[in-house]
């Protein structure tokens, strides 16, 4: 999907920026696979935006390798500003350097997405190198200022970013099947929006990517739906068991037997088949004790 189609270009720059954009897109496109930096970024994005979109319904977009000036990730919410981003995994990153310089593409981008779309931007330097990014924040260009910014990310696996980069952490747990889950619990959840993400389209909906993850692992995904309950006779079966404690949480059954002597969740959440049944077979064996409920589990 491109944002402009090539006479938007032609008209406001020239037939030189639609070639330079062109190899900019298909040079994107050759390389968009794998766990590149730039995937790393998208999920962890998408991450921090999820209960907006689960609990408000965001309606936000992604869009990757577009026709764009500033093409690595633009995210799109209606009526805000477009959000592009820029990646550079390395500490030799400068402003000017270059016949298309990093400068020069935030002001035309800026420029386009007024003139083209009448959107006002929020333009992005991501660098991997905590030092080059304190001194670019230092060096933004005066006639860029006012819608640029520069952003540290570090360049790292999956597990190295969970354990470095606490907001990502936070959003990811907040995605788990679990309350407190296991660091390699962490890392299937965030591995489930890698996959949704790599096989997306190049515009895509914040929706269709966590929809899409939770198909790939929903024994990893909380549930999205936010008003569940169990059947009324199942709760008061399990309410009559000695020493059995459960909650339902993110759409899952946490349960607890003897103050933590056996403790559990179930793989499935309670919208699925497979919890219809377990709610039935609760109803037609009846237990009265945490062996009889335990055949069922």
């Amino acid at each position: 999907m491109m944002m402009y189609e090539p006479q938007d270009i032609e008209q406001h720059f020239d037939t030189a920026t639609i070639g330079y954009l062109q190899r900019k897109n298909t040079g994107g496109i050759s390389g968009q696979k794998g766990t590149r930096y730039e995937d790393y970024f998208a999920i962890y994005k998408l991450a921090t935006m999820a209960p907006g979109v689960l609990e408000n319904g965001l309606p936000v977009h992604f869009l990757s390798q577009t026709l764009a000036f500033v093409d690595d990730l633009v995210i799109d919410i209606p009526s805000e500003p477009l959000q592009h981003y820029q990646l550079k995994n390395s500490s030799n990153v400068s402003w000017a350097s270059g016949s298309h310089s990093i400068q020069d593409d935030f002001a035309n981008q800026n420029y386009a997405n007024q003139v083209i779309l009448k959107r006002d931007s929020e333009i992005c330097l991501v660098v991997s190198d905590q030092a080059c990014s304190v001194r670019l924040t230092k060096r933004v260009p005066s006639y860029i200022q006012q819608f640029s910014q520069v952003i540290y990310f570090p360049h790292s696996t999956i597990t190295g970013l969970l354990e470095q980069v606490s907001s990502f952490r936070v959003a990811v747990t907040y995605l788990s099947a679990f309350q407190e889950p296991a660091p390699d619990k962490l890392e299937y959840t965030a591995k489930a929006l890698l996959g949704a993400w790599i096989n997306a389209s190049s515009n895509v909906s914040g929706q269709d990517l966590l929809t899409q993850a939770q198909k790939q692992t929903p024994q990893y995904i909380r549930s999205f739906k936010f008003s569940l309950a169990l059947e009324s006779e199942v709760e008061n079966i399990l309410s009559h068991i000695e020493d059995f404690k459960y909650n339902l949480a993110k759409g899952f059954l946490h349960w607890d037997y003897a103050d933590g002597l056996q403790s559990g969740t179930q793989p499935y959440s309670i919208e699925t088949e497979e919890f219809r049944r377990l709610q039935e077979r609760i109803k037609d064996c009846h237990p009265t004790t945490f062996e009889e409920l335990e055949n069922l589990l």
